[in-house]
């Protein structure tokens, strides 16, 4: 789904509510997922299997928790 998420100011050291995006195979194969991490000031939960069907798809929960002020980025 979503190439990008924006969470906002966020009081440092709180966590945001999640926000949801979808992992999608289009392939023609069986998608094997090793593990599914976030960078520091972030935070994931999923629904995802370790090997996700040709033309399934599962939801990644993102978290932001700032640990200093200013622009944050990280990825998924």
């Amino acid at each position: 789904s979503a190439t990008s998420l924006t969470f906002g100011n966020q009081v440092i050291g709180t966590t945001s509510p999640a926000q949801s995006i979808t992992l999608s195979n289009y392939g023609t194969h069986i998608l094997n997922i090793t593990r599914i991490t976030a960078s520091a000031n972030f935070g994931q939960t999923s629904a995802c299997v370790s090997a996700l069907a040709s033309g399934a798809n599962c939801t990644i929960n993102v978290t932001f928790t700032p640990g200093a002020s200013g622009n944050l980025n990280g990825t998924i």
